[in-house]
Parts: C-alpha cells; structure tokens; sequence
C-alpha cells in the first residue's frame, strides 16, 4: 500500500514537473514574440525618424515653416499639435479653401513642409492657390491609422481652423499611411465636416485594408495597422472593414471627387489597389481620377498633389 502511495505520489509530482515546463516554454515563446514586436516597432520609429530628420535637413531651398499650433484633446486630454500655413492672401473672402494633409506611417505634422525637398507639398500648393489653407494634423500617433483618437483629434483641428478662418471648401490630403486615413475620414468625418468636404486626393491609398493587410510585402505597415487598430485583421476585422472605403461607398457625401495617387513602381500598397479603387468609385457615380506616378513608394513630386489638388477643386 506504501509502495503504491508513494508511486502515484511520484507520478502527481513528475506531472506536475513536465506541465510547469510547459508553461514556462509558452512564458518564454509570448515573451519572445512580444520582446519582437516591441524591438520591431522601435525599429521602425527610428528608421523612419531618421529618413524624416534627413529630409528636413537636406532641403534645396530655404523652408516657410509653419505655425505649430498645440492643443489638449477634448476625447482624453492628450496633448498634441498641428502645423498651419494660413493663407499667403486674405482679403476677407468667405470661400477660403482649407487643405488638410495626413503624413504617413512613422512621419508626423512637418511631412507637406518639408517633403519632398525639392519642393514641399504645401509651399507649392500655396504657390498655386495663395489664398488656400494647408495645414498638418500630427492627429495622434506615427502609427495611428484612423483610429477613434485619430479621427476625433482631425475633428477637433478641423473645428478650431473653420471657427479662425470662413472656410468654405475642404480637401483631405494625405500619403501611405495617410492617403489610406484620407480615403477613410471623408466619410468618418464629423458631419458639418463632411458637407464641406469636396475631394481627396490620396497618394498611394487602399480602399480595403483587410487585403492590404494580408497582402502587403512590408513588414512595416503590417505591424503599423497593428499597433494603430490595436490588433492583427484575424482578432479585430471589424476595425479594418469600417476603415474601408469600399465597404462604406454609401456613406460618402454625393459628388465628392476623388484623385488617387499611384506610383508604378510601389510594391508597399501597389498600384493594383488603387486601380481596384478607381473602379468602384466610378461604380459609385463618384468623380474620379487616376494619376499615374512613375516612382517607387513615398513622397512624390509635389506636382502631382498639386494635380489631383485642380482636379478636387474643378480647376
């Protein structure tokens, strides 16, 4: 009986042994892959830090830097700013055309002041409309991608300028990252927003981000739609469907225009999605133009936001 006891009691404590193994393993391997995500995420911070630290250092010509505006988030008290260039020409017209830029992934609220630097994106679309409003939500984080934070802070800038300037007009800008949120705010917008929203111009934009997200080459941005819509499209499709524009067509304001940014050479968010984009904005009788950019992934030449910018604003 003792022999038996003691047998079953070695049994219970080897069980014991092998099962607390395990658990440490699986401790180990969670660790790892967090310890991962986490170094990943650092590393990109820095990477595209310092792309974005080298391009505002190596610019061709003297920059117009922008007013930097700071304010306390009223969804949870976070502090953050945006960059301004309030018109160059100010009459006390009350048909003032504001143009906001989203930046892209890892970039913040300088990106249309200083990229790309042979020409920055808001100096020449002042150049062309001198009385027109550009400004540069930081809305967030480097790795937002429209989230509620993200939305509700573009919200709350959009407010504060249309409240300091007449604004008649509004356009929403934006790259990568940010050509993405473009397409996504034009209907995620606060609803006085909208109605003056009159087009988009998104460079390198995708109207589904559940395929973006599975068929994206770039580590990168996959991560970056993690960290943004706080988890992978398997845990939370929901924030990736309603962030598509494809699936809300519906509840874009009729007669918006559209003009997507392409670059042939992009393979990050290759051409093939805003190809498919086009096609069902024109399904959805929205005014819609493909321009074409023989250039890899990234800023490209102000001119061609400049382009989608006339045709936006019927020019």
């Amino acid at each position: 009986m003792r022999k038996r006891l003691l047998i079953s009691a070695l049994v219970i404590a080897l069980l014991v042994d092998i099962a607390g193994i395990v658990f440490f393993i699986l401790f180990l391997t969670q660790s790892g892959k967090l310890h991962k995500v986490q170094k990943e995420k650092q590393v990109m911070a820095d990477s595209l830090a310092s792309l974005r630290n080298h391009q505002a250092f190596t610019v061709d010509k003297p920059l117009e830097l922008p007013e930097r505006h700071t304010f306390i988030s009223k969804l949870d008290g976070v502090h953050d700013l945006y960059a301004l260039a309030p018109p160059m020409v100010f009459d006390g017209s009350k048909d003032l055309t504001l143009v906001i830029y989203l930046h892209g992934m890892g970039s913040n609220d300088l990106e249309p002041f200083v990229s790309p630097k042979q020409s920055p994106i808001a100096q020449n679309i002042q150049s062309h409309y001198p009385a027109a409003i550009v400004a540069s939500p930081n809305y967030r984080a480097t790795t937002s991608w429209a989230n509620k934070a993200a939305i509700t802070d573009i919200d709350q800038n959009i407010h504060e300028l249309m409240e300091r300037y007449p604004v008649s007009r509004v356009v929403i800008m934006g790259t990568s990252m940010g050509g993405c949120s473009a397409l996504a705010y034009s209907y995620l917008a606060a609803e006085d927003i909208k109605a003056k929203i009159v087009g988009v111009v998104a460079c390198e934009g995708a109207g589904d981000w559940l395929t973006l997200y599975h068929k994206t080459p770039s580590r990168l941005v996959k991560t970056g739609m993690i960290i943004g819509l706080g988890g992978p499209a398997e845990t939370v499709p929901n924030m990736y469907q309603e962030r598509s524009i494809i699936n809300n067509l519906e509840k874009i304001r009729a007669g918006t225009k559209f003009a997507l940014i392409s670059a042939n050479q992009d393979t990050v968010i290759p051409p093939a999605f805003q190809k498919a984009l086009e096609e069902k904005l024109k399904e959805a009788n929205l005014p819609t133009k493909l321009i074409e950019v023989p250039d890899k992934h990234g800023v490209p030449a102000s001119e061609f936001y400049v382009e989608g910018l006339n045709f936006v604003l019927g020019k």
